[in-house]
């Protein structure tokens, strides 16, 4: 597929991206004095016709996945690749087979925690975890869950799904983004893993986590390998600060990561992580064809999402304003 087939879509994706929030929007929500005023700003916007409800009964959550997941169905309907669409979604895919293995590790129900988001059904998921079998998914899914059937029948330990179920996404995300053979997308996609797996060295530093723990959480399909992680870590957290400070790509993130009083933060390190991998997708803006910017405007979407959901669980526990300011992710429209 040429880089031209997303022209179309990318031209709608640049009119809707005037729709994201703006800064403007965020700091009117954040002074305004009651949960219920700061749901009204949203008046205007994608999620206006879930207001009254969220009002009244001081949910939201139905609010915001609702504009979510009509986002995603706009994009995967306008999409000139189903490959795209399914990487697009394939965090959801993988959040939904880690949760349908716990049901069937607990015989527990967690059919709330189910997302209905992506290009297949989710009972077509649930029968593949159940059996192993699916005449609808593909054989990346039905490979990954197979083998994962296996390891939870040899080892059922329900602390091990959430680390080999992200193993197995971050695996199949690789897949795809080879297979959508684009070079922007294939860098995006490095650099997300890397980010993760940065993500997941630090938590394991600062939960004082070893050598074995490491080598089955950390993936080499970054840039940056599994044993390099290791060797880093053998020398403790200050070696670690030192190394990747030295770093030319995570030199500003863990600077961001330290706190007033000069010591690491994990929460302030995971929102840098994030910031630099919207940073990156703001480079999208001036590029006319090819798909990150389909990807870059999803991501936006997300990250809209977090912060409203942030802002108004700040509003209903009476949360500082500045506190939430200062947990939010990085605005895309700004």
């Amino acid at each position: 597929m040429q880089d031209s087939s997303y022209g179309p879509l990318n031209t709608t994706v640049r009119v809707q991206e005037t729709n994201l929030l703006k800064q403007s929007d965020y700091d009117r929500m954040l002074s305004a004095k009651t949960y219920e005023d700061a749901v009204r700003v949203l008046a205007d916007t994608g999620y206006r016709e879930g207001i009254e409800e969220a009002i009244q009964t001081r949910e939201y959550d139905d609010m915001l996945m609702d504009e979510l997941k009509e986002t995603y169905q706009w994009i995967m309907d306008q999409s000139p690749s189903p490959v795209l669409s399914e990487l697009m979604t394939l965090s959801y895919a993988y959040h939904n087979i880690k949760v349908l293995f716990k049901e069937e590790l607990t015989g527990k129900d967690f059919d709330q925690t189910l997302i209905d988001i992506g290009l297949y059904p989710i009972y077509e998921f649930r029968r593949a975890v159940s059996q192993g079998q699916s005449d609808v998914l593909p054989k990346w899914y039905m490979q990954n869950i197979i083998n994962l059937r296996i390891e939870f029948a040899e080892t059922p330990r329900l602390n091990d799904i959430d680390i080999f179920v992200d193993r197995a996404y971050v695996h199949h995300l690789k897949r795809l983004s080879e297979e959508i053979a684009d070079q922007d997308v294939t860098r995006y996609i490095e650099k997300l893993i890397d980010n993760t797996n940065m993500s997941i060295f630090f938590r394991a530093m600062a939960n004082d986590r070893g050598r074995t723990h490491l080598q089955a959480t950390i993936t080499n399909e970054g840039a940056i390998s599994t044993d390099y992680f290791v060797e880093v870590a053998e020398g403790g957290m200050e070696n670690a600060i030192r190394v990747f400070s030295d770093s030319p790509d995570y030199r500003d993130i863990v600077a961001e990561a330290m706190d007033d009083q000069g010591e690491f933060s994990l929460r302030r390190f995971e929102q840098a992580i994030d910031n630099a991998t919207e940073t990156y997708l703001q480079q999208s803006r001036f590029l006319v064809f090819g798909p990150l910017p389909v990807l870059a405007f999803i991501s936006a979407k997300e990250i809209e999402v977090k912060n409203i959901r942030l802002v108004l669980t700040g509003k209903i526990n009476n949360i500082e304003s500045d506190i939430v300011r200062d947990r939010m992710r990085l605005d895309y429209a700004v």
